[in-house]
């Protein structure tokens, strides 16, 4: 709770005092990415007071030493190490750099951001980066080797270096995690697993479970884990981005059916959710995979409208 809150009022922004797992250096990560690469393509311009904000993120990171830090991550749960936030961190501290790099001043008091800092941070990232993956955690006992949420680092944030560890980040996620109906987020997760509704009473259903998961990974059995809808459109994007670069037909192909798989996930029009809409996933409820209640989703609805540009591109160049 001491660490800045990533859960707020959206009518007034003030912080929501429930408990909550904040330590998410992916969303501090994410909101910097996304600020600077805007500076950067001039489409806002930057206050004073937002210059100081820039800056206290940078000294925040080194102060944590982010690359080694264990934070709750993507899916605000047990804290590891992850690689899916350092690469999110790693991301934004490259776009800080370009803006840095345009001789535009960040300083907080007499903490002047240099390029020589920034470096040095960012290779601290990328070096335990290159330690990790293709794994999201190498800790004993938090080790997990595959992460859907290592998609992000390919699209949008385009930091692994090496192409061929891209690849197998992709292998990894469609070989181990995906499902019929959508795409686990790693083995074992527990949340929306088989009958889920009846097994939790609404207000237990989205807790902040960080300290002890032991009471909901109970409630999962083996291979019946929530498949999500918000990653075939990024899937469907990453093979569009390689068909719009190479060429080549068998990215196309690829692209199509993971974008096929994304339109097959909206609801049906005798939904109880409505027509067409973008679930957040789909679970098992007396052994049928339905929607759960969190529907529409807009995280997956905004990643459906990216696929659709990419899938309008592609079409361009047929």
């Amino acid at each position: 709770m001491n660490r800045p809150h990533i859960r707020f009022n959206g009518n007034d922004l003030s912080e929501i005092n429930q408990k909550w797992s904040h330590a998410q250096n992916d969303a501090l990560g994410y909101f910097l990415w996304l600020f600077c690469k805007l500076a950067n393509d001039k489409k806002i311009s930057i206050t004073p007071e937002q210059n100081q904000l820039l800056a206290l993120f940078a000294l925040y990171f080194e102060k944590i030493e982010y690359w080694q830090d264990e934070d709750n991550g993507h899916w605000e749960e047990a804290k590891k190490i992850e690689a899916s936030s350092i690469g999110v961190v790693v991301a934004a501290l490259t776009e800080l750099r370009n803006l840095v790099q345009q001789e535009t001043p960040v300083q907080y008091n007499d903490n002047i951001i240099t390029l020589y800092f920034l470096d040095e941070l960012i290779e601290n990232g990328q070096f335990n980066l290159r330690n990790i993956l293709p794994a999201e955690c190498r800790q004993p006992v938090k080790y997990r080797p595959y992460d859907a949420a290592l998609l992000f680092l390919i699209y949008p944030l385009d930091v692994i270096q090496d192409k061929t560890l891209e690849n197998q980040i992709l292998e990894n996620v469609i070989k181990h995690l995906q499902g019929d109906y959508g795409i686990r987020r790693y083995s074992g997760d527990s949340y929306w697993s088989a009958d889920y509704k009846e097994k939790l009473k609404p207000e237990f259903r989205t807790i902040d479970v960080s300290d002890d998961m032991s009471s909901r990974d109970s409630l999962l059995k083996a291979g019946q884990e929530a498949q999500w809808c918000i990653f075939d459109p990024i899937i469907s994007v990453i093979y569009g981005k390689k068909y719009q670069q190479t060429k080549n037909p068998e990215y196309l192909q690829l692209q199509t059916d993971y974008f096929n798989r994304s339109l097959k996930q909206l609801t049906p029009e005798d939904s109880p959710f409505g027509g067409f809409k973008c679930p957040e996933l789909y679970y098992l409820e007396k052994g049928h995979y339905v929607p759960n209640d969190t529907t529409p989703l807009l995280w997956t609805q905004a990643n459906l409208w990216i696929a659709f540009k990419f899938m309008e591109q592609s079409s361009i160049l047929v």
